[in-house]
């Protein structure tokens, strides 16, 4: 279900050129993607989920994260941006070789 409110959201936003925080778009997005229109009218009214957007945004800030798309990769290489394939291509290369380096054992 994840995917398919991402998937709306996405249309909304690149395609139809909506305001992704207007409730209505939300609504719409959300019905569309198979939503219970009444459980999400109820959710939007509640607020629920505005505490863990906020520290989402908190940690990005930390993480000096200012875009989206965002990638994290073993959780010490950033790829931040629109990047072409070959851009994360270098990298799985380069990770790959740290791996693959000869180990010395002193015994």
């Amino acid at each position: 279900m994840q995917t398919k409110v991402v998937e709306s959201l996405f249309k909304s936003y690149f395609e139809e050129e909506g305001d992704i925080t207007s409730h209505e778009v939300l609504r719409s997005a959300a019905v569309r993607a198979g939503l219970d229109e009444k459980e999400v009218n109820e959710w939007l009214r509640s607020d629920k989920g505005g505490v863990e957007v906020d520290r989402e945004v908190e940690a990005a800030k930390r993480n000096s994260i200012s875009g989206v798309p965002n990638f994290t990769i073993q959780g010490k290489y950033e790829i931040g941006g629109a990047q072409d394939s070959a851009v994360f291509l270098r990298l799985f290369e380069k990770i790959k070789e740290t791996e693959e380096s000869p180990k010395t054992w002193i015994g």
